[in-house]
């Protein structure tokens, strides 16, 4: 399980310091510094030379991937996993495409589940993790969510988490890490917490936020698809003779999109 002792402000606090900085940066230059949640994703579709893709993966070992191609960056999230994994793995692979120099070399990244990325013990992925974390759960911003729910540093219990998660829709363990990171859980409380699984229906995270309804928006699994202008691309290509026909529908019928309804569109427009 994901203990304290794997993140960078428990093993490189002068990391964690310039990383949460560059954090603060981005939320203000790119954010408006305001609360983000899922507006992440509509920055992603909205940002020069990035294409944001969405289709469900049945494998959750696999949050998201992103590769560069001809100066273009193509990022992949899984909608089988809730919203908040999403969220957060969008948040992870902006780090890697606006700060990683290794990205920028290597072309692209695979980002697992919240877990193995904490657990491979590679160093870039921490700092991924701690961008993401940061940037979606500013210091300053869950300070003042604490006051404004009137919670005790002293006394936060599982279901106080699930309100910040409703405020800020990162995981339940992102979440928790945020707090002993800002000081509000020891890390004896924050380890018990860390050891509640976030995904099971039946114990830890889940049955609690059924019970209470705190998070339940972003904690929903909707296995939404989409594919960008990839569908557009494939279809210049094939008007241009790069593709053949079966190779559209072979594709198109990958990516379960029915192709004669797609050309029929096309020629209404």
């Amino acid at each position: 399980m994901i203990g304290v002792t794997d993140t960078l402000y428990f093993s490189h606090r002068e990391e964690y310091k310039r990383v949460e900085r560059l954090a603060f940066q981005d939320l203000n230059i790119h954010f408006r510094g305001q609360t983000i949640r899922d507006d992440i994703l509509r920055i992603l579709r909205n940002r020069s030379n990035t294409h944001l893709i969405r289709f469900p993966i049945e494998d959750v070992s696999i949050s998201a991937f992103t590769m560069r191609r001809k100066s273009k960056d193509y990022v992949y999230l899984n909608t089988w996993l809730p919203l908040d994994m999403q969220i957060f793995a969008a948040a992870h692979e902006w780090y890697h495409i606006c700060h990683d120099a290794e990205y920028q070399r290597q072309k692209n990244d695979l980002v697992e589940n919240l877990q193995q990325t904490y657990d491979n013990g590679i160093l870039r992925e921490k700092i991924a993790n701690c961008f993401a974390a940061c940037l979606l759960v500013p210091s300053h911003q869950l300070h003042k969510e604490l006051l404004a729910l009137e919670l005790d540093k002293d006394k936060i219990r599982a279901r106080d988490v699930l309100k910040l998660m409703d405020a800020f829709a990162v995981p339940f363990h992102a979440m928790v890490l945020r707090l002993y990171e800002n000081g509000f859980l020891k890390p004896e409380q924050a380890e018990e917490f860390l050891a509640l699984p976030e995904n099971d229906p039946n114990s830890g995270v889940l049955p609690l936020v059924k019970k209470t309804g705190h998070a339940k928006r972003w904690k929903r699994v909707d296995p939404e698809v989409e594919y960008s202008c990839l569908v557009d691309l494939l279809l210049q290509n094939f008007e241009r003779n790069f593709v053949s026909y079966d190779g559209v529908e072979k594709v198109f019928k990958e990516l379960n999109v029915p192709l004669e309804d797609y050309l029929k569109l096309e020629e209404d427009l």
